[in-house]
């Protein structure tokens, strides 16, 4: 019963806890697992729309657990947070997350205005209830291309997708561009090789990437399941590349980005974030959602500059390369100021506690 009250409290917390009275209430609903690097940057890209916004989040976790059991449980804890209180409006962040909202919506948030983001594909989904939003569709043909560009002297590719319906998109779209580069590139995809095509795991990627030859590219495009179609947190994997290689490692997503690889054409959490609050925005104001048009967003081409030199890629290839080589040099710089300042002020911190111990 305490517990009952307690998580009662917290929850009503976080749609009464308004900074205004007046303020709106935004629930929204990721597919993926609470805290990744995704979800926490398509939460700034709404903030830098509502700042001022109550936000609440409920994540399905379906990147680690889609069985129905799992789908019924985030369905029981969404019942439970909206005992609390219906929001103002609904994002729906994934296709998980769109499926769940489609098929539940009506009975859940009967007339509360909803949109989508980072759901792939082109074309405006079915369905009785109009739902406007922005999708995302993966670059990596477009990034294979640049790879190569900016490494000429390259001469092996491992492109790391599993079997699900968005890794095959993604080995289509790099095979299509291989196509152009046989007599140079050799494209490997583990687990998919013809006669090996059992599927792989964590470990041996793991292994693969840490055996790499110094000739070698990785292009990093979605590893959910292995080859006993069990869960992998993707995030985590794509990290773990990037400390094994000893080559560059490539990402299509900016979730992918942040734990150390040299970039890519990426899709930009932050941007469909943004654009999805600037949606919702426009059904707040009274705007028909059958008229308001589901757009593919445009992916964002960022790299680490440092890293791609170190790894001797030509950066000359990359537009601005020398502004954007300057602001990170200029952040690192920062970033080592503010840790000199924070290890005297440590150092003091002891001097004086040994000091104080010695007159004693």
């Amino acid at each position: 019963m305490f517990r009952s009250a307690i998580l009662f409290l917290a929850l009503a917390a976080l749609f009464l806890a308004a900074p205004e009275a007046s303020a709106k209430s935004i629930m929204v609903i990721h597919s993926g697992s609470n805290n990744d690097h995704w979800s926490e940057s398509m939460e700034e890209g709404i903030d830098e729309i509502f700042p001022t916004r109550v936000m609440t989040g409920l994540w399905m976790g379906a990147d680690q657990d889609d069985s129905e059991e799992h789908m019924e449980d985030v369905l029981d804890n969404l019942r439970l947070l909206l005992k609390v209180g219906t929001p103002d409006g609904v994002i729906c962040d994934g296709h998980a997350a769109l499926a769940l909202f489609r098929k539940h919506g009506d009975e859940l948030f009967p007339g509360v205005p909803a949109v989508f983001c980072a759901v792939p594909g082109r074309d405006r989904l079915p369905g009785q209830r109009p739902i406007p939003g922005v999708r995302a569709a993966y670059s990596a043909a477009e990034t294979f291309e640049r790879m190569l560009e900016l490494h000429p002297k390259a001469r092996t590719v491992v492109l790391v997708v599993d079997t699900t319906p968005l890794g095959k998109e993604i080995r289509t779209q790099t095979e299509a561009a291989f196509q152009k580069h046989m007599d140079r590139i050799h494209l490997i995809i583990p687990g998919q090789e013809a006669g090996r095509d059992q599927g792989i795991d964590r470990e041996e990627l793991l292994k693969i990437a840490e055996f790499m030859p110094r000739d070698g590219l990785i292009l990093f495009g979605t590893f959910t399941r292995d080859k006993d179609d069990g869960q992998v947190c993707e995030d985590a994997l794509a990290r773990e590349l990037v400390d094994h290689a000893k080559v560059p490692v490539y990402v299509l997503t900016g979730a992918h980005y942040g734990g150390g690889a040299v970039g890519g054409i990426m899709i930009a959490p932050e941007t469909h974030g943004r654009e999805a609050a600037l949606l919702l925005r426009q059904l707040w104001d009274g705007a028909n959602p059958e008229k308001l048009p589901v757009r593919v967003l445009a992916n964002s081409e960022t790299y680490n500059i440092t890293a791609l030199k170190r790894a001797g890629a030509d950066v000359t290839k990359i537009s601005g390369y020398e502004h954007v080589e300057a602001m990170q040099a200029a952040l690192e710089r920062a970033l080592l100021y503010v840790g000199a300042v924070l290890g005297l002020f440590v150092l003091g911190a002891l001097l004086v506690a040994v000091f104080r111990r010695m007159r004693r």
